[in-house]
């Protein structure tokens, strides 16, 4: 993953952050490819955490499918 620090610079309209849903402040992550805004890096690591195991899992049933 790919993500930009932004640094003094609020968004407008009023953001939330993608994962926690807490309004997002003049300092936030926002991930490259998406366009998501995070409320700091805890929040980005936590979704790249959940993604990364929805995409293992889709993979593992893809696999399980083709075996058949």
């Amino acid at each position: 993953m790919r993500f930009i620090l932004v640094n003094g610079i609020a968004l407008r309209p009023r953001a939330l952050c993608m994962l926690c849903c807490e309004p997002i402040g003049a300092n936030y992550l926002k991930e490259f490819s998406t366009e998501l805004s995070f409320c700091g890096h805890g929040c980005y690591a936590l979704y790249c955490d959940r993604w990364l195991s929805r995409v293992g899992q889709t993979k593992c049933s893809a696999a399980a499918e083709t075996s058949r």
